[in-house]
């Protein structure tokens, strides 16, 4: 809301945005049951209709579905199955175990030591180019990562061992 110098003591705003952010969330769910890649174009033109001006309808959601190649109606039905809302609680809770609180944020996982729970938190990731210089060095020098017990702050972008 700050971003968009949005009051964020609007209630009926916050209220209204909250609705078009779970729908959208609900939307990219619903696209998932029809491959990844295509619910991610989903997302990513759903979630650039919302940042350029809260746009959000069915109509314009039918004509990026079309777009992507996603069948109407399997979408439709896939977005009113009890699936759907499960696999989103999954990701809540999810979420939430990783104490994730904030947005944007990423989650990396050393998959090299599966023996560990090793991961890193990175937390208000705004610069592109920041996010990717973090991962090229995650890639490049994981120790120097997930062997520390505090990372601090890189940019703006706030780091933290989970």
């Amino acid at each position: 809301m700050k971003a968009h110098a949005m009051d964020p003591k609007d209630l009926e705003l916050r209220n209204h945005l909250f609705n078009l952010a779970y729908n959208i969330i609900l939307d990219y769910k619903a696209a998932q049951f029809q491959g990844n890649l295509k619910a991610r174009k989903l997302l990513m033109a759903l979630q650039r209709a919302f940042n350029e001006d809260q746009r959000y309808d069915r109509a314009m959601v039918a004509e990026l579905l079309a777009t992507y190649h996603i069948d109407q109606e399997m979408f439709d039905e896939d977005r009113t199955d009890a699936a759907l809302r499960d696999a989103f609680s999954h990701d809540q809770q999810l979420a939430s175990e990783m104490h994730i609180t904030n947005t944007p944020s990423a989650v990396f996982m050393d998959t090299d030591q599966p023996e560990t729970d090793a991961a890193i938190l990175l937390e208000n990731v705004t610069d592109h180019h920041v996010f990717a210089n973090i991962c090229h060095e995650l890639v490049t020098r994981p120790a120097a990562f997930y062997g520390s017990a505090e990372l601090g702050s890189l940019n703006g972008t706030d780091l933290h061992v989970l």
